[in-house]
């Protein structure tokens, strides 16, 4: 998949189920990674970033709010 360009977008990923959380966040931190020679970012957490984004695709298959 291809992260969306928007926030806007990713929240309509994710509201049309053509995304999950986890995807979204793969992809992000697989260009945090791309660019990580620019020393833009001072730390990544990838597992808390995974953890969460898992925690709200359960919370969107049970029903709930992401």
């Amino acid at each position: 998949m291809s992260l969306p360009d928007t926030v806007e977008a990713c929240a309509a990923a994710l509201a049309q189920g053509t995304a999950s959380s986890r995807e979204l966040v793969d992809e992000s931190l697989a260009r945090c990674a791309a660019a990580g020679d620019l020393n833009a970012l001072v730390s990544i957490d990838a597992d808390g970033a995974r953890a969460a984004a898992d925690a709200a695709d359960a919370r969107r298959a049970a029903g709930e709010a992401g």
